[in-house]
């Protein structure tokens, strides 16, 4: 009986010795990968963009001819979307419900 609770004891320091190395392990990466975020902000620093991106104008300050054409180009776009995925779910339902029943034979002998 004894030896059965010493077999139980070393899966326990074995089980305890890989659990501790995994996370020797994982937090050797932790810091490594800590110590490039460090260095990030340096190398960033040097980047500059050549062209920076112009911010958009509210539209409560553009004229409302512009705005309103914005917005029927895009309700437009949005329609024609709609009616792409209403005419490729009419063909795969077409497909599904079309049988071919010259293909089928029905009484083979």
């Amino acid at each position: 009986m004894v030896w059965v609770w010493i077999a139980l004891v070393v899966a326990l320091l074995v089980t305890l010795a890989l659990c501790g190395i995994s996370l020797v392990r994982k937090g050797i990466a932790l810091l490594q990968s800590l110590a490039d975020f460090v260095s990030l902000p340096a190398i960033l620093d040097g980047v500059h963009r050549a062209d920076p991106e112009p911010r958009p104008t509210p539209a409560v300050l553009r004229p409302r001819a512009e705005v309103a054409e914005e917005h029927a180009a895009r309700r437009q776009r949005s329609h024609e979307r709609r009616l792409d995925r209403r005419a490729a779910r009419l063909a795969r339902a077409r497909g599904l419900v079309a049988a071919d029943v010259t293909a089928r034979s029905w009484f083979s002998s």
